[in-house]
């Protein structure tokens, strides 16, 4: 083997070691990304929880809601009702 061929052998060697050192830092960089983007996916997951449990809080309260103005027709219709029972018991006085 000839000189010429180590100085070959040499350059392709700095090349893959170049080039490896290379991929470890962008693999480093893109292990950090998904690091990050985990936690932004998790965060976003707690957001979203968040926001199913307020959704089902707003619509018992809307039940709620509904069913105070019914109990309040009725308590309406029932007064109307007596205050008519009196004013005709007023009448025969």
């Amino acid at each position: 083997m000839s000189l010429d061929h180590l100085d070959v052998l040499e350059k392709k060697i700095v090349g893959v070691v170049s080039h490896l050192v290379e991929l470890r830092n962008k693999n480093a960089e893109l292990e950090a990304l998904t690091k990050d983007l985990q936690t932004e996916i998790s965060n976003k997951d707690k957001e979203i929880q968040e926001l199913h449990n307020d959704l089902e809080t707003f619509k018992s309260k809307a039940e709620e809601s509904v069913e105070y103005e019914k109990e309040r027709d009725l308590i309406r219709t029932k007064v109307e009702s007596m205050l008519k029972h009196l004013k005709k018991l007023e009448g025969t006085m």
